[in-house]
């Protein structure tokens, strides 16, 4: 048997670190991670692994959970996942939902024209020019 509390708390606004305060979890997921300031990250990468409390043994795993797009190249995201890594940490890419509808022309499932998106490329976002037509 699994008992599973989630809370929701939004932080992207200036309270995201007082709401964080007290939260004592085993982990975190954060949605869209490149939105939300370093500093944050780092905040609630310092209330993680509280639960269970150690006097009952400890959590058997902790950690942060993260999604996001892709981000630019000179974001801190960028360079936490390409250029210094903490160890243990894995960064993992999930291929896009692409559709080739000519050479070199590609439609998402949201027909999207952000190549960066289609591929899960970092980088500065390419777009993409898609003929009426195909639309």
């Amino acid at each position: 048997m699994l008992h599973l509390d989630v809370q929701f708390t939004a932080l992207d606004g200036p309270t995201a670190e007082a709401d964080l305060r007290g939260f004592e979890g085993t982990g975190i997921w954060i949605n869209e991670i490149s939105e939300v300031a370093r500093g944050i990250v780092t905040f609630a990468l310092g209330r993680i692994g509280r639960f269970p409390r150690t006097v009952d043994g400890g959590p058997t795993w902790y950690g942060l959970i993260a999604d996001t797009n892709p981000p630019d190249s000179d974001h801190w995201l960028y360079t936490l996942a390409e250029e210094d890594r903490p160890e243990g940490w894995e960064f993992f890419a999930q291929p896009g939902g692409v559709v080739e509808v000519a050479p070199g022309m590609v439609l998402t499932s949201a027909c999207s024209q952000i190549r960066a998106t289609a591929d899960n490329e970092i980088g500065t976002l390419i777009l993409w020019q898609i003929p009426m037509s195909m639309r």
